[in-house]
């Protein structure tokens, strides 16, 4: 997802880019009709949110007075370097983020956090900032069933419209308009265009439009006072002040990302396929000039434009890069800037002479390897290669990267002139391809360290700030790639574990099928030995076979007792019963001696 937006006088390009599950906002100042990357400001978006819109807004001069006194006073780290703007007019510019959940974030050019953020109470559907108050920085916010004008600066609301009342339902955009010195809010739902009048919050008229299926992108005013309104496939043009729907122009081929006024036609179309469309002549029949680029890179897409009083400016993106290309406004016949993105260096761009079409070829990227046959063992021959490649940007960072291992040794031998050459093809190639910075990085190394005069060079203070800028990114975005790479080995680990449990797990079935075996021969063993025993107990010994000094084990009231033990018992009852019997013996002869006597 990608949406970009220029402030009022140029000067800056604000976008949010959400893509492989970061999402930012970026802010670029733009010098001179191009991207000053050394100065762009990155804001990350922490809600899951879905970014509604975003818009430039400058605060009223008397309102913040207070605060520019005191941001005069303040120097501290958080504003941005190297402005090329004063600071009194530096703190009226602010970009507004509106999120889908209610929040609205609020940024500056010249400060790197967040400045204010505000809570509505509902969601926010659309918005659109209040041109025709006194105050500058009031936006109209629409919801599900109201329309609301806030004052951004402290989040004062200053109107409300209820447009449930007024059965307008499944809202879809918003925007204000003057029409005969009035001012009305003209709204977008399923099935009808309305305007309101914002003084009585009265429907003051409606036309019936089917667009339940494709919502409105886009409301813009061309300069012939029509109101320009497009979903993904049509663009109706609504006369003013009848507000009638004078037109509808089809896009079938291509989807519509969005609209843009401009000043020599009467709008502007940015399509989904690199295309714009500058169309003319929109009540009668329309006509079209088309800028095309042709590319095979998938990841460009154009969100946004701006038109000076000299050139039109195009923001394209690719891989989290922007970039501008400037054409020129005047019937648009020709470009005179192009970033060729198969090449380190910027080239201008082949535009085919054709009427209605004018087209801007940007090649694929070429891919950086290593070379067997630039691969050289001298130093001497090395440094002559790396001489006579200068003037090809491509083939000397080919030498570079097919000699990696030699560039300690190679680059205190380098002439001056051609360090500071080989460094400045480095840092674009870096600039342009953060990726390849594994193969590039041991050269660039080496001549900073080497070569003093890199650093000191006025003219790489440029290359040295995107180089900083791009050491940045990647230092921030390294703890993501470092928990990325601990998941993955956690995974990789937990799936080793899970093969050595199964392969274990089938050696232990083998294994446990073996001793079943072994146990059932154990068993029928034993099964042998106790029939056998069971004999030898029905066998009478004779001659000594049956020592009676063996140990036996006899049970007795369930417990275990050693025939030791058995036998002195049964000794001591025996002499019980042998002493009662002689005394019985003795009783009875002593009767029988007193009869006697």
């Amino acid at each position: 997802m990608i949406k970009g937006a220029f402030s009022e006088n140029g000067s800056f390009h604000a976008c949010y880019i959400k893509k492989l599950g970061r999402a930012e906002i970026q802010i670029h100042p733009i010098l001179k009709s191009e991207l000053d990357h050394s100065l762009a400001l990155t804001f990350p978006v922490t809600s899951n949110s879905e970014v509604v819109h975003l818009e430039w807004f400058s605060i009223d001069s008397d309102a913040s007075a207070k605060e520019a006194k005191v941001s005069r006073k303040r120097k501290n780290d958080s504003s941005v370097p190297g402005s090329s703007k004063p600071e009194s007019e530096s703190e009226l510019v602010y970009l507004a983020v509106f999120l889908k959940n209610g929040s609205i974030l609020v940024y500056s050019p010249f400060k790197r956090e967040l400045v204010n953020e505000f809570q509505t109470n509902s969601s926010v559907v659309a918005c659109c900032f209040a041109n025709n108050t006194k105050l500058r920085n009031a936006v109209w916010i629409l919801h599900s069933n109201e329309i609301v004008l806030v004052e951004l600066s402290n989040f004062r609301t200053l109107n409300k419209i209820n447009v449930a009342a007024k059965n307008v339902k499944n809202l879809s955009s918003v925007k204000e308009l003057k029409i005969n010195g009035n001012d009305y809010l003209f709204i977008t739902s399923e099935d009808a265009f309305t305007l309101i009048d914002i003084n009585s919050k009265a429907v003051s008229n409606t036309i019936q439009v089917d667009t339940s299926t494709d919502k409105v992108r886009s409301i813009i005013s061309s300069k012939d006072s029509q109101l320009i309104v497009c979903n993904t496939h049509s663009v109706y043009i609504v006369s003013l002040p009848e507000f009638k729907l004078a037109n509808t122009i089809p896009y079938a081929s291509s989807a519509i990302q969005s609209l843009f006024p401009t000043k020599a036609a009467s709008f502007g179309v940015i399509l989904q396929d690199l295309k714009v469309e500058i169309v003319s002549n929109i009540l009668k029949k329309p006509t079209t000039k088309t800028i095309a680029f042709e590319n095979s890179l998938n990841g460009v897409i154009l969100n946004s434009l701006y038109q000076d009083q000299e050139s039109q400016v195009f923001v394209s993106l690719y891989d989290y890069e922007l970039r501008l290309e400037r054409v020129q406004a005047r019937d648009l016949k020709k470009a005179n800037h192009i970033v060729d993105f198969s090449s380190s260096q910027e080239t201008d761009s082949k535009v085919s002479n054709n009427s209605k079409t004018q087209r801007l070829s940007i090649n694929a990227p070429r891919e950086l390897t290593a070379v067997e046959e630039l691969s050289v063992s001298n130093d001497a021959d090395l440094i002559q290669l790396l001489a006579s490649v200068t003037e090809d940007s491509f083939k000397l960072l080919q030498v570079l990267v097919s000699n990696t291992t030699r560039a300690k040794s190679i680059v205190a031998q380098l002439p001056e002139d051609l360090a500071q050459k080989s460094f400045k093809i480095i840092a674009f190639r870096l600039e342009q391809y953060p990726t390849e910075s594994t193969s590039l990085n041991e050269w660039l190394k080496w001549l900073l360290i080497s070569h003093k005069s890199i650093t000191t060079n006025p003219a790489n203070r440029l290359n040295l700030k995107n180089l900083k800028r791009e050491l940045t990114k990647s230092t921030k975005s390294l703890p993501t790639f470092l928990g990325l790479q601990g998941r993955l080995e956690l995974l990789k680990s937990q799936l080793q574990l899970r093969m050595q449990v199964s392969s274990l797990a089938a050696e232990e079935g083998e294994e446990g099928e073996e001793e079943e075996d072994e146990f059932s021969l154990l068993g029928k063993k034993n099964q042998r030995s106790n029939s056998n025993s069971n004999g030898q107990s029905e066998i009478v010994y004779v001659n000594g076979e049956n020592d009676e000094n063996d140990e036996e084990v006899v049970v007795t009231n369930g417990i275990q007792q050693d025939s030791e033990n058995v036998n002195v018992d049964d000794a001591m009852n025996n002499l019980a019963e042998a002493d009662a019997s002689a005394s019985t013996e003795e009783e009875e002869e002593s009767d029988q001696e007193d009869e006697e006597f």
